[in-house]
């Protein structure tokens, strides 16, 4: 049997980097969290070695089987084939991660007050969003997207309902910028992927990775991540990355 693999993205990295930065500093220790879309798990299992226990749920069967291969032996850590939508509203957590995912679903204002009715009170939510609807290329299309976001339109989106806003980064410029041009050439070098599966995919390496995905790392990458810093307040970058408490 192959064994499971998985290569973070640098975009994943940069994000990966940043949000654990924040929960570090505004969510208390051991929380309870829940991860929507969990991609390959990795983002929760780094939480749990970090002293918090949670949930990752996805209903993509590729992502389910990719997260309980790579995260087998790892302790306070459910994994759910389920959406969103179906949880029970019984269930609260203190923290809920939500990394590219809204742009995916048709009915976003539902996922956001979804979200509020199981996050506990003083809880908080980081969500993740392609920004800048001029930067919609063949990679949103590859990779299932239905949209992306405006700074405004998802602040308004959040505040409407009733989720105050902590901290708004427009993350990764100027580097994660550059790499849309690196993208559109990997796209064309795998043309053959079915897009009708994008969204079951979006973050399982839907194209493959040449040896700089895997140069590009943690370290490698870190001080790339540290001068981008300057730029969160400026509207500059193609991804956003939003913290909220209730």
């Amino acid at each position: 049997m192959k064994k499971a693999r998985w290569i973070p993205y640098p975009r994943y990295i940069f994000r990966k980097t940043i949000a654990l930065e924040l929960i570090k500093k505004y969510v208390p220790p051991k929380s309870r969290f829940l991860e929507i879309g969990g991609g390959a798990g990795d983002f929760s299992r780094s939480l749990v070695k970090s002293g918090f226990g949670g949930k990752i749920i996805d209903y993509s069967k590729e992502s389910h089987t990719l997260i309980k291969e790579l995260s087998k032996g790892v302790k306070n850590l459910q994994i759910e084939k389920n959406n969103l939508f179906q949880l029970d509203k019984k269930e609260e957590y203190d923290l809920i991660i939500m990394f590219e995912v809204l742009e995916h679903l048709e009915q976003d204002k539902q996922a956001i007050k979804k979200i509020y009715s199981i996050l506990k009170s003083g809880g908080y939510a980081l969500i993740s969003v392609p920004a800048k609807k001029r930067l919609w290329d063949s990679w949103d299309e590859m990779a299932g997207h239905i949209k992306r976001y405006e700074k405004k339109e998802l602040i308004d989106l959040l505040e409407s309902q009733k989720l105050e806003i902590i901290k708004f980064y427009s993350y990764g410029f100027p580097f994660i910028n550059a790499m849309k041009f690196f993208r559109k050439y990997l796209i064309k070098k795998n043309n053959a992927i079915d897009k009708r599966m994008a969204t079951k995919k979006s973050g399982l390496n839907i194209v493959k990775i040449p040896i700089i995905g895997i140069l590009l790392n943690n370290w490698t990458l870190y001080p790339f991540i540290q001068f981008s810093k300057i730029f969160f307040s400026f509207d500059l970058a193609e991804g956003y990355l939003c913290l909220v408490k209730k």
